[in-house]
């Protein structure tokens, strides 16, 4: 996995210091896709994120499909928080995907955890429509989402301070295990949680940078 792990990083080129202290830039995907990220703001974001969420591929497993006015009272409630972060990331100025970082402590992993710390954190991850993206990002559809959530890992090992970050999506999302998997989190068991039964992974700040 480390070896898989290093030749697919090869083809993303980081942004250097002074072009992230410019613009949030991330780096640029086999030399020409320009990653970036925004803050997650509901008046420029929600519009997208409720279109992505109430599509067939996301409706099963994100279990956010509903109303905008249903869509926009939960994340105006949960981005109240503590420690609560959510991220739009964009190729080439267009949504790509969106994340949601939480701290372990306090939520609903909480008691799976051993030890759990403030340095410790939970993710969600939402690609853009596969439509969308065959379309829209056609050169880079095979490494896309794999190149996303490694950047996405990265953005939340920087900026939250985290040191061990946690993914559970829905043991049926073979998809989202899958990719869980090529990004270098280690599958830890099941656990059993109040919307579904999920598969625990885990990778932590050491790891990553090998």
């Amino acid at each position: 996995m480390e070896n898989l792990f290093k030749i697919r990083l090869s083809c993303f080129e980081p942004a250097s210091e002074q072009e992230s202290e410019k613009q949030p830039i991330l780096g640029r995907l086999n030399g020409k896709g320009v990653l970036s990220y925004q803050r997650f703001d509901l008046k420029k974001h929600g519009t997208t994120l409720h279109k992505w969420c109430n599509k067939p591929y996301s409706a099963k497993f994100w279990d956010m499909a509903g109303s905008y006015e249903q869509f926009m009272a939960y994340y105006q409630q949960r981005m109240m928080v503590p420690g609560v972060q959510h991220t739009m990331f964009f190729l080439d100025g267009k949504p790509l995907a969106f994340t949601e970082a939480y701290p372990i402590i306090g939520s609903e992993l909480e008691p799976h955890i051993q030890q759990a710390t403030d340095l410790d954190y939970g993710i969600h991850f939402l690609m853009a429509p596969p439509r969308k993206i065959a379309e829209e990002f056609r050169e880079f559809k095979r490494s896309i989402s794999f190149f996303t959530l490694i950047q996405a890992l990265g953005h939340l090992f920087n900026t939250a301070k985290a040191v061990n970050i946690y993914a559970e999506p829905d043991k049926e999302n073979h998809k989202a295990c899958h990719l869980a998997r090529m990004a270098g989190l280690t599958y830890l068991r099941e656990v059993v949680l109040t919307d579904k039964t999920a598969a625990l992974f885990h990778i932590n700040k050491e790891d990553f940078k090998c």
